[in-house]
């Protein structure tokens, strides 16, 4: 079993009901700086410190009245940088059924949820730039409308003047007929010829 548990890159513990250490692997070692011996028969508030204790004492709580429990967190390592970790605290059953203490299983995920992260970002990032392309987009469109009715407007205008420059010469036509008419009856006014 130690050659096993040993062998694994993860955490593997047994805790027992006094919440002290009676089993954990060589991982241990790496993971928090201090030698198998130093932790084994340790209670965890001793191992883990007082803070991270005030943290997992409620998941041990639930390990030892029976209930399996999972929980994401971060556990810097003993140098201080980050590590972020799954861990796992299942309780163990005697024959009669009565929970003599838990198995815990703590697996570093720190590349996977940096890596989560990153993508994250990226999507941010990305939805950023969507929402910027969307807005110019946007006030492409409204340009476009704007242009469009402009047009629009200068061939209505340009209707209208070509309308009434028809009128016009329309009308120019029919004054010319009227005021050589006009300049007829001037002519006969002047030459005395007024009787018909």
């Amino acid at each position: 079993l130690r050659l096993v548990a040993d062998a694994l890159p993860v955490l593997i513990a047994f805790v027992d009901t006094q919440c002290r250490y009676a089993f954990v692997n060589r991982a241990y070692e790496q993971w928090l700086g201090k030698p198998i011996d130093a932790i084994t028969g340790q209670r965890l508030d001793v191992v883990l410190g007082l803070e991270t204790w005030a943290h997992r004492r409620a998941f041990a709580e639930r390990a030892l009245s029976g209930e399996a429990v999972s929980f994401s967190t971060n556990w810097p390592t003993h140098t201080g940088e980050r590590r972020e970790c799954d861990i796992r605290y299942l309780p163990r059953r005697t024959a009669a059924g009565i929970v003599d203490g838990f198995h815990i299983f703590v697996a570093d995920v720190t590349e996977r949820t940096l890596a989560l992260e990153a993508v994250q970002e990226q999507a941010a990032e990305l939805e950023h730039k969507v929402a910027e392309r969307t807005a110019e987009l946007q006030a492409q469109v409204l340009a476009r409308a704007s242009t469009e009715s402009a047009l629009h407007q200068a061939r209505k205008m340009e209707s209208v003047g070509q309308l009434t420059g028809g009128i016009a010469h329309d009308f120019n036509n029919m004054l010319t007929g009227i005021i050589s008419a006009l300049d007829l009856i001037r002519m006969r006014v002047d030459a005395g010829r007024v009787d018909g």
